[in-house]
């Protein structure tokens, strides 16, 4: 489990035992509400409640990275299809264990913007243009982005726990990091596995990923919402980014991102932004796509 491994150690123990997906899908954990301890917490402080909110907004995300998904060539592979529907559920639980931890029902997103709002609702068909160039290939970045989007996500619980100081709040904390461990059991395994089918793949991946905003979503708010977790949560762990930057270059071909350590530099911005202007959004998928695809089969 993630809360039982160092946190500079790489998967390469893990990725090597495969993961029993048939048990996963099993046993996924439901709701986590009557195994909470919220009602002995001690007062948090407020900036630790705004990270717990925050990290819940994270969590209930899920559902929208799946619609973009599941229009892919990652939605014909049976094993990986099996544990994402496994995957949402926990999700969606470990938003409502966050949402009862912060005390806050309402999570404070604020509202979207109608550009945004037109944006999600695209995103689906964007995403399937680009599944149907690239192929297999694809099912390589969702693998890979949602692994390193948990380490992170782990990382920041362990510092919730450690910063609160409150042995009921670390014991929650214990529970859902537990969930989190299993989902990486299976991603750091299948990560590796897409990523080694071809150079097509990793480089497609290390495009990709230079484009996200870390966590998946932190760039459906303004900067200032994940740049003040950030500060609120790793003052004390300096080395945060680089030790994750260790565990993204030993994934194959993945080496010299730094994802981490520009996320540090700027919260809530792309480690490699590019101009974003939303009448180009579009021509900028469609030259992306054309640059990547060029000289290759849409298939493999």
């Amino acid at each position: 489990m993630a809360d039982t491994v160092a946190d500079n150690e790489t998967d390469s123990s893990i990725a090597d035992r495969p993961f029993d997906v048939k048990h996963y899908t099993a046993t996924a954990q439901g709701s986590l509400a009557g195994d909470l301890h919220v009602d002995t917490y001690g007062p948090l402080d407020p900036a630790l409640v705004e990270a717990l909110a925050y990290l819940r907004r994270r969590e209930s995300e899920s559902a929208g990275w799946l619609s973009r998904v599941l229009v892919t060539a990652t939605h014909k592979e049976a094993r990986v299809t099996a544990f994402l529907s496994s995957w949402a559920y926990e999700r969606h639980w470990i938003a409502q264990a966050l949402a009862q931890m912060s005390g806050r029902q309402y999570s404070g997103a604020p509202a979207l913007t109608r550009l945004r709002t037109i944006g999600d609702r695209g995103a689906p068909l964007i995403e399937s243009v680009v599944g149907n160039v690239h192929g297999r290939a694809i099912i390589a970045v969702h693998m890979a982005e949602r692994l390193i989007d948990t380490w992170l996500i782990d990382r920041m619980l362990q510092r919730v726990s450690t910063i609160g100081g409150d042995p009921a709040l670390a014991e929650d904390i214990r529970v859902l990091r537990a969930v989190l461990g299993r989902q990486q059991d299976y991603l750091a395994e299948s990560a590796r596995h897409y990523l080694s089918e071809g150079p097509r793949s990793r480089r497609l991946a290390r495009v990709r990923l230079a484009a996200v905003a870390w966590p998946l979503g932190a760039d459906r708010e303004p900067a200032r919402a994940i740049a003040d977790v950030i500060a609120t949560l790793f003052a004390g762990d300096p080395g945060w980014a680089v030790a994750l930057d260790a565990r993204v270059d030993a994934l194959p071909g993945l080496a010299g991102l730094n994802l981490m350590t520009r996320t540090a530099a700027k919260p809530g911005r792309p480690p490699l932004r590019r101009v974003q202007r939303p009448a180009a959004a579009l021509g900028r998928g469609v030259a992306g796509l054309i640059t990547l695809g060029k000289g290759t089969s849409a298939h493999r």
